[in-house]
């Protein structure tokens, strides 16, 4: 059902499956009315993992398990994770990405089978402590549309979905179990980052501002003094780029288009898996004038990663940068501008 009106509070039937890698040991959804005695219901729950980031990368794609050994020859994800509806539909699939996870879900599955969900996207899922409603009304009350309304889902936790006023697909959502959100750790950066590109990004920081709730960090213009090269927000403490479209790198959309950063030790090597498993690079690996090793490219369903090295030490201290540069202007220190960060 296209309008997701009739989606049930639980499955008719769903499998418990579990797949383990170095770091996690997951299961999947599992309907609270099996036969499942008591304390092996318990073992399962403890295995699962008890932190979880704060906005998660969720690809909506035409095949979950092309994409999934995609992710694994390119980038060395593990699958920790596969739901799949009785009609073979994969409707969730986590893949352990460095310090992080990438969700994946087929289009047409529960929950992505909405008309306004293209087939191929990146959706982004914020998770919330508590609970997700009163988040989804305050993104409807400033212009983005409800897809799907923030319930309780048979996994046990709530779940929406709403489009942003630039096109930007949100999934907001709640943990189950008792699990806990991770803290951001200042001067901590995470490996995986979302960069949202859109033709204004001054509009669109404001909005997120307003809607989301999030902080900006840091904002770094280019030459002309209006656009934005790069920029730095946190939502509820997790990262979130944002930066203006260019011609020099492609046409200038009118709507937003989203990029996956992964920051690595080595990222030459990973430019070489990423074309080998099948991804195109349009910008090579190299130094930029930004003074980072820095590349991007498209895989096979047009999905856009940058492949970067991560920043000098100077560079992630924007939070102390940004207190010397109130200080300077308050007249309180005297001292050198914030040397201009790099860019994403």
């Amino acid at each position: 059902n296209n309008n997701n009106n009739n989606i049930p509070s639980r499955p008719q039937q769903t499998t418990c499956t579990y797949i383990t890698t170095p770091t996690y040991l997951i299961l999947t959804m599992t309907d609270a009315k099996t036969d499942a005695p008591p304390q092996e219901q318990k073992d399962c729950d403890a295995k699962l993992p008890t932190v979880f980031h704060r906005v998660v990368v969720d690809m909506v794609v035409p095949s979950a398990p092309k994409q999934l050994e995609f992710l694994s020859n390119a980038f060395g994800a593990k699958e920790i994770f596969k739901h799949e509806e009785e009609n073979g539909k994969c409707m969730h699939a986590a893949t352990a990405l460095m310090d992080s996870q990438i969700f994946l879900a087929e289009h047409g599955a529960t929950l992505s089978d909405h008309d306004a969900l293209p087939k191929t996207c990146l959706r982004l899922l914020l998770y919330y402590d508590g609970e997700a409603k009163t988040a989804g009304a305050k993104m409807v009350q400033h212009g983005a549309k409800e897809l799907i309304p923030v319930e309780d889902r048979f996994w046990g936790a709530q779940y929406g979905m709403y489009e942003d006023p630039m096109g930007q697909i949100w999934a907001l959502g709640t943990i189950s179990g008792g699990r806990k959100l991770q803290k951001m750790e200042k001067g901590k950066e995470y490996q995986i980052v979302p960069e949202i590109s859109v033709p204004d990004a001054t509009k669109y920081i404001d909005w997120l501002k307003k809607a989301l709730d999030a902080e900006e960090i840091a904002v770094y213009k280019a030459e002309d003094g209006k656009k934005v090269m790069h920029s730095e927000l946190r939502i509820h403490g997790a990262p979130l780029y944002v930066c203006d479209m260019f011609e020099e790198f492609g046409p200038i959309l009118d709507k937003a288009a989203t990029c996956i950063t992964i920051q690595c030790a080595d990222p030459v090597a990973m430019e070489g898996s990423f074309e080998k498993a099948g991804g195109k690079m349009y910008m090579k690996v190299e130094k930029q004038f930004w003074n980072q090793v820095y590349g991007r490219g498209k895989d096979a369903l047009g999905l856009d990663y940058a492949i970067c090295a991560p920043g000098e030490p100077d560079d992630d201290k924007k939070d102390d940068d940004k207190k010397e540069s109130d200080k300077k202007v308050e007249g309180k220190e005297d001292g050198p501008s914030p040397k201009k960060a790099k860019t994403e």
